[in-house]
C-alpha cells in the first residue's frame, strides 16, 4: 500500500481490546511480540497517536494523524536534529517529534511532520533524515508487545532497532536490542503516551443532564438562569492517564473523529454541528422560563475522546411534574422559553459575536428537535 496516511492504515478497536488473541509473531527473550502489518486489523498503535501540533505553544492534541515515540531512557519525544541525528526533544510532542505512517508492504517509513522528510538509517547506523523515499535504510519492520505499550522499530538495512542512549548527551541510532535478559531494554523499545485501558480512548457519545430547573415551590412562572457549554475541552478525570506529566490540548483531528468514525448511541448528527463546536469551549449564562409547579432537566448530546469532552448545540429538555414525577414533552408551546437571554459573556469582541450567533442556532435547534419520548 502505498502513500497512505496513519488514519487511514491503522484500524482501532478491530479485535478484542486488551490481550491478543493471535499467536505472536516472536517470542524474543521470553517476550511475545506481535508484528504489526499494512491492512491488518491487529495494527494495535493506537498508545502512539496524536493529532496535529497545536496553533501556538506546544502539547498533544486529540486526534490520529500523527505519532509520537517516547525514548524509553529519558521519557522524552525523539526528533531529528538536521542531518546528524534523532535526539531527545521535549516532553510535549512538539510539531517536529510528530510522524505520519507509509507503508510498502509490511514496512513503515517515518515521515516527518514537514510532510518531505523521511528518517533513515545510514550504514553507519546514525539516524539522520533524509528528503526522498524509500531506499534502504528508511524502512521498518514494526513489532509491539502484548499491552501495546511498546514497540520495536527494527530497521530493513539488517541493523538493530531505534536505539535510545542514556549518557549526558541523549541521542538515538540504530543500533538498539529489544529486549534484555528477559527485560525490556529501555533503550531498544519505544513507550506510547497513552496510558490506561484501550476503553478509556474510545470515542462515544451521550445525553449528559446540565441542569435541573425547579421551579417546584413556586406558584408563579419561574425565570432560572443555569450554565451552557458549547465547544471541547480537557476534563481532569482519573478514566484516563498517561505515561509521562505532559499538556494534553484541543486538536485538529477530533472532528473527524466525532463526525467520522465515532458510532453514536443517542442518534444525534454530529456532522450537522459548527466547526466551533470542536474548538476550545466556551461558557455562557442564560435563563429560561419554568411554569409554575414544575421542573425541567435539561439535557445536552456531548460526546467524549479521551481527555476531550465536546459539548454539542443540540439540548434536550424534559419535563417533571412536581407532585406526580411524571415526565412530559416540551414543545415550543411548553413552558420553557428557548430564546434564552445572555446574562454573561466574555469581554472580547470576536468572542461575543460568536456566542450570540451559537445562542440563535441552539434556539432554532431546540425547535426543531423536541423530543420524540418522555425519557429524561
Amino acid at each position: 500500500m502505498t502513500g497512505v496516511l496513519f488514519a487511514i492504515v491503522l484500524s482501532l478497536c478491530a479485535v478484542a481490546q486488551g490481550a491478543k488473541t493471535t499467536p505472536p509473531d516472536l517470542n524474543k527473550d521470553g517476550i511475545d511480540w506481535w508484528q504489526v502489518r499494512s491492512g491488518d486489523p491487529n495494527n494495535y498503535l493506537w498508545r502512539f497517536q496524536t493529532g496535529p501540533a497545536p496553533q501556538s505553544g506546544s502539547g498533544l492534541t486529540i486526534g490520529e494523524d500523527y505519532m509520537c515515540f517516547i525514548g524509553g531512557h529519558f521519557q522524552k519525544f525523539i526528533r531529528p536534529d538536521g542531518n546528524k541525528d534523532m535526539v531527545s526533544g521535549s516532553t510535549n510532542c512538539q510539531a517536529e517529534e510528530r510522524y505520519q505512517l507509509e507503508w510498502r508492504g509490511d514496512l513503515m517509513y517515518l515521515l516527518m511532520y514537514d510532510g518531505r522528510t523521511f528518517v533513515d538509517c545510514s550504514p553507519d547506523n546514525v539516524v539522520r533524515d533524509w528528503h526522498t523515499c524509500c531506499k534502504s535504510g528508511q524502512g521498518f519492520y514494526v513489532y509491539t508487545d502484548e499491552d501495546d505499550t511498546h514497540i520495536w522499530l527494527k530497521n530493513d538495512r539488517g541493523g538493530g532497532t531505534l536505539y535510545s542512549n542514556d549518557g549526558s548527551s541523549p541521542y538515538f541510532n540504530c543500533n538498539g536490542a529489544q529486549t534484555y535478559y528477559g527485560s525490556w531494554d529501555p533503550a531498544g523499545t519505544l513507550i506510547g503516551w497513552k496510558a490506561g485501558d484501550e476503553d478509556s480512548w474510545e470515542p462515544y457519545d451521550a445525553y449528559a443532564v446540565i441542569a435541573t430547573l425547579d421551579n417546584c415551590d413556586n406558584p408563579n412562572e419561574g425565570t432560572l438562569a443555569y450554565a451552557q457549554t458549547i465547544g471541547t475541552e480537557i476534563s481532569e478525570t482519573s478514566s484516563w492517564t498517561t505515561s509521562t506529566d505532559m499538556t494534553i490540548s484541543v486538536g485538529g483531528g477530533i472532528e473527524g473523529i466525532v463526525t467520522g468514525e465515532m458510532s453514536t448511541s443517542i442518534g444525534y448528527d454530529w456532522g450537522s454541528e459548527e466547526s466551533e463546536v470542536f474548538q476550545e469551549a466556551q461558557t455562557i449564562t442564560v435563563t429560561s422560563q419554568v411554569g409554575p409547579y414544575q421542573k425541567v432537566v435539561m439535557q445536552q448530546a456531548v460526546s467524549y475522546v479521551g481527555p476531550a469532552t465536546v459539548y454539542s448545540t443540540y439540548f434536550k429538555p424534559v419535563g417533571v411534574a412536581c407532585e406526580t414525577g411524571a415526565k412530559y414533552e416540551i414543545s415550543t408551546k411548553s413552558n420553557v422559553a428557548f430564546e434564552s437571554k445572555y446574562v454573561d459573556v466574555p469581554n472580547e469582541d470576536g468572542k461575543r459575536a460568536r456566542l450570540r450567533k451559537a445562542g440563535k442556532r441552539i434556539a432554532e435547534r431546540a425547535r426543531g428537535h423536541e423530543p420524540k419520548s418522555c425519557t429524561a
